[in-house]
């Protein structure tokens, strides 16, 4: 008897159990809100700090370990190694050295000597591995610049350049456009 009660209970059970199941993805259907996603920022998106030349010398170890971009103004190159790696000067007059990331390398970004720059980037630690990497790949042309680099300590990887026009040139580039000196608004 027990056995006849039981084979009679299994059907509707069964589909009792598969309406619950669907009264309750139903329920949690209606009833749920949607999920915010979050999306990580890219590198490139992360504010940077303005730093003067002192500041940064003294948090260059502090900046290298937090991963922090930070931005130099009004720096002037004093040596240029290769294409993408060149030295400018800190407030103690010790060269620092940068090197352009490929992209900036790719948009025809180059500096000379005496240029005026702004730079936004990132501090790394020079290492024999890093100055290996770069003589295989060019970025040092000889044993006498992987020399030269193998004394900084760090270097600041470039993200952002931009070359600034010196006062003096300016004003020259504004005599010659407009030679009475004379505004030209109407």
């Amino acid at each position: 008897m027990a056995q006849q009660t039981r084979s009679k209970l299994s059907l509707p059970l069964a589909l009792l159990a598969v309406v619950a199941m669907g009264g309750l993805f139903y329920a949690l259907f209606i009833f749920s809100e949607p999920t915010q996603v979050t999306v990580a920022e890219e590198a490139g998106d992360q504010p940077a700090v303005s730093l003067g030349l002192t500041a940064f010398q003294d948090q260059a170890d502090n900046l290298r370990e937090d991963e922090q971009r930070v931005q130099l103004d009004g720096l002037i190159v004093s040596a240029v190694t290769s294409p993408s790696l060149f030295w400018f000067n800190l407030a103690d007059e010790s060269p620092f050295l940068v090197r352009l990331e490929l992209e900036l390398m790719e948009a025809g970004v180059s500096v000379e000597v005496g240029d005026v720059l702004n730079l936004t980037g990132r501090v790394h630690e020079v290492s024999d591995q890093l100055l290996d990497q770069w003589m295989a790949v060019g970025v040092l042309p000889d044993e006498g610049a992987r020399g030269m680099a193998a004394t900084a300590d760090h270097y600041l990887l470039a993200d952002d350049v931009q070359i600034r026009v010196p006062d003096e040139l300016q004003d020259e580039a504004d005599a010659v456009a407009d030679p009475d000196g004379a505004d030209s608004q109407d």
